[in-house]
């Protein structure tokens, strides 16, 4: 009898995305990382990671991208440092990225509150240089301190959902 041979998974949906929240969904409700460790049959589908400069310098990048390889089944193939200047980086991003194929996630530490100004800057980055894609938002911890709670995800969920922009995805990943 032939070995059974798995199929492949569409690439997970993203657990809030800001577009497609039910009414009865509570930020709360937020889950993390529901993909096993042993799916390597799955096939992962391309991005670009973007990486504030400040979280460049201090976080391990390789941990990261195989945990976004692993959890969220992503395969990194560049990964750009961003100065969080919204006219600086489109330039440079614009440049850098010229289709928009890939999927585009963003390394966001979670104990940073969503401020109006980093709120701005993600739907500016959607609406110009990646409009008509998803840009991810994936929560991290910060690796000088793994004390963040689930308070915190719930709201950057909430900020996310109450912007209701449908190019911004958020995904949390520990």
């Amino acid at each position: 009898m032939p070995a059974e041979v798995p199929l492949a998974e569409e690439p997970p949906e993203p657990i809030l995305p800001a577009s497609h929240v039910p009414s009865n969904t509570q930020p709360s409700e937020i889950r993390t990382e529901h993909h096993e460790e042993n799916s390597s049959s799955i096939p992962s589908v391309p991005a670009v990671l973007l990486v504030p400069e400040h979280v460049f310098a201090k976080q391990d990048l390789n941990y990261w991208t195989e945990r976004i390889q692993k959890r969220l089944r992503f395969s990194i193939e560049k990964t750009i440092s961003l100065s969080m200047d919204p006219r600086q980086d489109q330039t440079m991003l614009s440049s850098m990225i010229p289709n928009t194929e890939n999927q585009i996630l963003i390394l966001q530490e979670i104990w940073q509150p969503p401020i109006r100004g980093l709120l701005y800057y993600y739907t500016q980055l959607a609406d110009t240089v990646f409009s008509g894609s998803t840009l991810w938002i994936v929560l991290i911890p910060d690796m000088g301190s793994q004390d963040t709670t689930d308070e915190d995800a719930r709201i950057w969920g909430k900020a996310i959902q109450t912007l209701a922009h449908p190019g911004l995805t958020i995904e949390r990943i520990e």
